[in-house]
């Protein structure tokens, strides 16, 4: 399998974890305990997320690394992916 074109391999990924219902494994969620403390007062409009990594401003720490490019149906799903981050107030710095 390691002889298959890299196009190839990239639309079966992406065929693979589009499809509904795919179990994808144990990701250890279940074993993090999340304590929730409200911060009453504040308002999401008032958050500011930007933080500086390696001298770069990013709009959130969170960034979105699409390795699906190369194929049709890898650039829709890195478009969807920049919709996403819009939406999200990620500005295009965090898009890598």
């Amino acid at each position: 399998m390691h002889d298959e074109p890299l196009a190839s391999r990239k639309s079966r990924h992406l065929s693979y974890f589009g499809s509904e219902g795919r179990e994808l494994g144990d990701p250890g969620f279940d074993r993090v305990i999340l304590s929730q403390q409200a911060l009453s007062g504040v308002f999401p409009n008032e958050v500011e997320l930007a933080c500086e990594l390696l001298g770069v401003t990013l709009g959130a720490p969170l960034m979105l690394a699409p390795v699906t490019g190369g194929t049709a149906e890898g650039g829709a799903f890195n478009r969807s992916a920049a919709r996403c981050a819009a939406r999200l107030r990620l500005d295009r710095k965090s898009v890598v």
